[in-house]
């Protein structure tokens, strides 16, 4: 992103930090049988929904629309 100069980087890497650490503590929680598989299902279903569908076609859409560095 920031060799092509993406306005926002900060806030789309920090997006996906976001969901690596959601992931993560649903991840334990399943293991320890404090939360069902289901929630991390619902959770990517969300990511897929929001941020996917949104934030990544934004930044493919930017990154499509300049020449390569």
């Amino acid at each position: 992103m920031r060799q092509y100069k993406y306005p926002e980087p900060n806030d789309h890497t920090a997006s996906h930090d976001s969901l690596l650490s959601r992931l993560n503590d649903i991840s334990e929680e399943v293991g320890r049988g404090l939360m069902s598989r289901s929630a991390l299902v619902e959770l990517m279903g969300e990511w897929a929904t929001h941020h996917m569908s949104k934030d990544d076609v934004k930044l493919a859409g930017f990154i499509g629309g300049r020449s390569a560095p």
